[in-house]
């Protein structure tokens, strides 16, 4: 099964880096996107994150599932990108 994660800056390190650990242990094909126009991401507390993809260039037909790791800050950003309004 492929997943497509979200990612934006501000983002929880813990839970997204344990998160994307636990599903690729589980046999999941993970792949990461940066909501933020680059791929470099700014999370809470560690120093940066590179995602493997931006959101514009992903074609998410391709895809099974969408892992969205919802704080205010991710929500925010995910229900005003249009990708997702559709």
């Amino acid at each position: 099964m492929k997943l497509l994660m979200l990612f934006v800056d501000g983002f929880e390190d813990t839970e997204a880096i344990a998160t994307l650990d636990v599903l690729k242990r589980g046999g999941f094909e993970v792949i990461t996107a940066s909501l933020m126009n680059r791929e470099v991401i700014n999370p809470k507390y560690t120093k940066t994150v590179t995602a493997d993809a931006l959101i514009e260039d992903i074609d998410y037909k391709l895809f099974d599932g969408l892992v969205i790791l919802v704080d205010q800050v991710a929500l925010k950003l995910c229900l005003t990108y249009q990708l997702l309004k559709n």
